[in-house]
């Protein structure tokens, strides 16, 4: 049975070595589907030939021994041809690997990637051996074993290593070569790449039952892709063996337990046990055998620090007996375990025994009573993250009890990630330590970081310290020597000295007797202390030590000044001659500032050490003066500018330092050349320099000027002064006769046919030059005709319609051009143009001046209202045209404007663009008489003519009756032309010789009041705007709409006492409404609105 002590220690079960001893059977399994990739290149030809992929991310495969990509000889070393692989670790163990010409390898290379290897020849059995491997990292797997029953066993968080390097797991083989599939190349680097044994174990529960697939799950996210090769079975047999055998040892005895077998044995179980490691046969003796219901067995009389070997096997019959499992043990042995991951400390320098770690893994074993410690034993793994190298690590195993070490730090070896383990036994440091011994697991990395983490490196989880204890037999030591000390204020009980046996290990107590041994980090106080030795875990007497306290003053320092980016190595403080100064950011307490250190505004504490104590600290108060920064914007400098052209403004007396860099780099001395980019300034006052300012640089030459190509008239002496040119603001421009070099031309240098150059001077820089071609041509003729004609009182400026490049002189040559307000006569004259500021030779051009008459118009005339100007009678020049005004030189009237009565126009006559003179009459213009009065519709009975409707007329007026004719025009009638029904006579009256507007009188012929059946006829509304309503007694036959002109509108039939008539579309104005029935009709005047 396992006993428990303190700390989670047992006493030591050896489970290093657990193994089934007799000739077990395995069993290949042969996969039938589930393989997706083939990453084994065999044969002859590329490997691309015989493989789909790599193992790894890097497109690298394993090879067979058979491969032979050109004339090279296959290689030896590698994967054999048959696919058949023996386990290097476990004896009769093989593994059969798919066909190396398919697909060979379940390859799952990222997180939740599944698939299932499906056996043809599924047995039971009582573990399953995985040949597996990862490519470019580790993999964590899961996987799910389905059975033919329908059962299935999860086995989940297995890591299977990287193919390089790793001690994780089991090498099934390894130093096998492998080869770059695009290339060929081949690799063999000694032992490795390898290809690792992973056991599965299936629960006593399920070991009778057949196994026929396997579902594989990659679980991790890390880009470890995950190669599965084959799996081999640990037949569960007739008589399977017990599980989970172990053994729980103390000093002399031990006793072994086990797991029920899954068949219970007949004969119950055997075991034997011995001090040597070969394994018991079929013919072995046992030891002793224990019923099958009893899973323990007791040992006894055992050697105390000796290695035992033990086995069981279940007996199920005389002829049928399992194989025995086997666990070591020694007695006098306990193991602890660290459960916890230990970080790792960051090291500028490899560590020593000395070295501490602010982060170690620590853990307690507690020696029994009456033992000491005999050896120690270690086991542990580290791993590697974010790029950090196996050979970065470093360990070392640290008794704090007996403040002793390992003699040397281990060392981890490869320059690659991964896992290492390590394993150290026999070690000495610790011996005769007692009672509750604490272990340090101390770790360093030597890259990644700083401080302590797993970031890099770190112990993994469950580490392990073994100790091996003998029995104590004291002699009491000799007493250690000791003298009274004096100590620093603040010590602890490791500052004191002692000397004894070479290999003594010295406690302290604060009593000459009795009580507990005080630890290295007790506080010192000054007092009297007792110091013994422990020699081979026996203790001295006790020798008293008087310490006292050595006092250091503390220095002297006042407030300090400092630019920015000072450092602490420049702190001033005075104290005692050899004094160090140790400089603190806190009054107590804290780390000791590096002479690096950047200072900042605030307080600091200085102590002073001296003769190895250290001070109380004072505050010195330090300033940190700030300089401004300069000012400069964004700058343009011509091609080859120096740091001596660039501009910025700071503090008077400040010296400018120009840079290439925000921080750091070397001052630009004012000779370098600058470049378009940025560049930055600071400004230094006193001793203290800014901080820099960006200065955008730009370095270009000016843009190219715009000229024209130009031309000048012969013989015009024109200057390079007279070129024309544009360009930038405050641009001053350059002339030459070369593209490239030369002087500039002065402004006075005659002009040339030819080629010239410009460029453009801002500020200091100059641009390239333009070419501007100069030619020296006469102004062609102007386009004119020969004859031409013009209106009298034609100026110069007239004819040339303002245009100063024309010029019209009265000489063939010579002479001035005639002035624009000269008026032209009939005659001779000359024209030139000016073209490109170049006259040209006159052309002679003849010139007739027509002359027009003012109109003629007759005085006294008199008119009508509504008479216009176009009625006013005149005589002018056949062809022209009359134009009046509203007065002389005024507005121009149209001959439709109204005359107004004893208003005055004036006229003049235009022909070919040429106007008269004024002609001016004054007219009398009579009002035209009123409408005559009377009805629009009127009755009359038969025989009656139009000189019986009723009208009323001015005094004296004339009056005149008309008709329409079917040409619509009002045709004059007599007063005795008779009346007709339904016909509308037109009547005007005249006064003078001025007719009215006619009166439009519809005549409606009246019938006998007998035969009149419209007596009460009904019409509304009226105005009406959209339905007219029309109601009477008898029954409505027809209706009929007139305008005012005669014209019918409407025509509708009726058959009813009442109508509703849609006058909608009628336009607004006066109509006549006929109504008609069986005994007659009446007419009504209605209006649209």
């Amino acid at each position: 049975m396992k006993k428990k002590l303190l700390q989670s220690f047992t006493v030591f079960a050896a489970l290093l070595s657990l193994s089934t001893i007799k000739a077990q059977t395995y069993e290949q399994l042969l996969v039938t589907s589930g393989f997706n990739q083939d990453v084994i290149a065999n044969g002859a030809g590329p490997a691309l030939n015989s493989s789909t992929i790599g193992i790894d991310n890097g497109n690298i495969c394993f090879m067979a021994t058979d491969f032979q990509p050109g004339s090279i000889t296959p290689p030896a070393y590698a994967i054999p041809a048959t696919g058949l692989i023996t386990s290097n670790v476990t004896s009769g163990l093989t593994f059969q690997l798919g066909p190396l010409s398919g697909n060979n390898s379940l390859r799952l290379p990222e997180q939740n990637d599944t698939g299932t290897l499906v056996f043809s020849n599924g047995v039971p059995a009582s573990r399953l051996y995985l040949l597996a491997t990862t490519g470019s990292g580790s993999s964590t797997i899961s996987a799910t074993i389905h059975f033919t029953d329908s059962s299935t066993q999860l086995v989940s968080g297995g890591v299977i290593p990287d193919w390089f390097f790793s001690n994780a797991l089991p090498v099934a083989i390894s130093g096998i070569g492998r080869v770059y599939r695009n290339t060929n190349v081949i690799e063999n680097p000694s032992g490795d790449p390898r290809i690792y044994q992973y056991t599965m174990e299936i629960l006593p529960e399920n070991q009778l039952k057949t196994i026929a697939s396997i579902e594989f799950t990659k679980i991790s996210s890390a880009e470890g892709a995950l190669n599965i090769f084959a799996v081999t079975a640990e037949e569960t047999g007739t008589c399977p063996s017990p599980g989970g055998l172990s053994a729980v040892a103390t000093a002399d005895a031990a006793v072994l337990s086990w797991s029920p077998a899954i068949v219970v044995p007949a004969g119950g179980y055997d075991y034997y046990y011995s001090t040597s490691s070969t394994p018991p046969t079929d013919a072995t003796v046992p030891s002793g055998n224990v019923g099958s219901a009893i899973t323990t067995a007791n040992l006894s009389s055992l050697t105390t620090g000796i290695p035992y070997f033990a086995w069981v096997r279940s007996n199920c019959s005389t002829t049928d007996k399992g194989p025995w499992v086997m666990v070591t043990f020694t007695p006098g042995q306990l193991s602890g375990t660290g459960p916890s991951e230990i970080p790792t400390l960051f090291a500028d320098d490899d560590p020593t025994v000395d070295t501490t770690t602010d982060c170690p893994g620590t853990l307690t074993v507690n020696v029994p009573a009456g033992y000491q410690i005999a050896s120690v034993a270690t086991s542990y793994t580290m791993t590697t993250a974010s790029n950090g190298w196996k050979s970065e690590q470093r360990s070392l195993l640290v008794c704090t009890t007996t403040n002793t070490s390992e003699d040397a730090v281990s060392t981890g070896t490869g320059n690659s990630g991964g896992t290492q383990a390590y394993s150290r036994t026999g070690l000495t440091f610790a011996n005769g330590a007692t009672g509750a011994v604490q272990f340090e697991l101390r770790a360093w990395r030597m890259y990644g970081g700083s401080d302590c983490n797993t970031t890099w490196n770190r112990v993994d989880p469950n580490w392990t310290v073994t100790v091996t204890y003998s029995a104590l037999n004291c002699t009491t030591p000799a007493d250690p020597v000791a003298t009274s000390q004096q100590v620093c204020p603040g010590s602890t009980i490791a500052a004191l000295q002692v000397t004894g046996a070479s290999n003594a290990t010295f406690k302290w107590y604060s009593a000459a007797t009795g009580g507990t041994a005080l630890a290295a980090t007790t506080p010192l106080s000054a007092a009297t202390y007792y110091v013994s030795q422990m020699v081979g875990g026996c203790e001295s007497n006790r020798v008293p030590v008087a310490v006292t306290f050595t006092t250091v003053a503390a220095p002297t320092a006042s407030a300090q000044s400092f630019c920015p980016g000072t450092t602490v190595a420049s702190l001033v403080a005075t104290g005692g001659t050899g004094a160090e100064f140790n400089w603190y950011t806190t009054a107590s307490g804290g780390t000791e500032l590096v002479p690096a250190a950047i200072l900042l505004q605030g307080t600091y504490y200085v102590s002073q050490t001296m003769n190895g104590c250290e001070s109380t600290r004072i505050p010195v108060a330090v300033t940190i003066t700030t300089v401004a920064v300069p000012t400069a914007s964004a700058q343009t400098l011509c091609p080859g500018s120096t740091v001596a052209n660039l501009t910025a403004t700071g503090t008077a007396s400040a010296e400018i330092n120009w840079y290439t860099t925000a921080s750091g780099g070397t001052e630009l001395v004012s000779t370098a050349v600058v470049a378009t980019g940025t560049y930055y300034v600071s400004q230094t006052v006193g001793s203290c320099e800014s901080t820099r300012v960006a200065v955008a640089v730009t370095v270009a030459a000016p843009s190219l000027p715009m000229a024209a190509n130009q031309n000048f008239c012969p013989d015009s002496g024109a200057m390079v002064s007279d070129l024309t040119v544009t360009g930038s603001a405050s641009a001053t421009f350059n002339w030459y006769t070369d593209a490239t070099g030369g002087t500039a031309l002065a402004g006075t240098t005659l002009l040339a046919p030819g080629t010239y150059y410009v460029s453009q001077t801002v500020g200091n820089c100059e641009s390239a030059r333009e070419d501007v071609v100069v030619t020296f041509n006469a102004a062609p003729l102007p386009d004119i005709e020969a004859t031409q004609t013009g209106c009298y009182g034609i100026t110069v400026a007239d004819a040339t319609e303002g245009n100063d490049n024309y010029h019209i002189y009265n000489t063939a040559t010579g002479g001035a051009p005639l002035a624009g307000s000269v008026v032209l006569q009939t005659g001779t004259y000359y024209v030139s143009q000016t073209v490109a500021a170049c006259e040209s030779a006159r052309v002679e051009v003849a010139v007739t001046i027509i002359e027009l008459d003012e109109p003629a118009i007759a005085a006294g005339q008199e008119f009508c209202s509504g008479a216009t100007l176009a009625d006013i009678e005149a005589d002018y020049m056949e062809g022209a045209d009359l134009q009046w005004y509203e007065g002389e030189g005024g507005e121009m009237l149209p001959g439709s404007t109204l005359l107004v009565d004893g208003a005055t126009y004036y006229a003049t006559q235009v022909h070919d663009e040429c106007e008269s003179g004024t002609s001016e009459v004054t007219v009398t213009v009579h009002p035209t008489p009123e409408l005559p009065g009377g009805m629009d519709f009127q009755d009359f009975t038969a025989g009656e003519t139009i000189a019986d409707l009723e009208i009323t007329t001015e005094s004296g007026a004339t009056v005149t009756w008309y008709m329409m004719n079917d040409a619509f025009e009002l045709v004059e009638v007599g007063t005795d032309t008779p009346l007709e029904d339904g016909t509308v006579y037109y009547v005007t009256q005249s006064v003078g010789n001025c007719e009215s507007m006619s009166l439009s009188i519809e005549a409606n012929e009246l019938l006998a009041t007998a035969s009149f059946g419209l007596k009460n006829l009904m019409v509304y509304p009226n105005p009406a705007n959209d339905i007219l309503n029309i109601s009477n007694d008898g029954i409505i036959s027809r209706i009929t709409i007139t305008n005012l002109l005669g014209q019918k509108v409407m025509d509708i039939d009726g058959n009813s006492n009442d109508l509703k008539v849609n006058v909608s579309a009628l336009a607004q104005g006066s109509y006549i409404l006929q109504v008609y029935s069986g005994n007659g009709s009446a007419s009504v005047k209605i209006a649209k609105q």
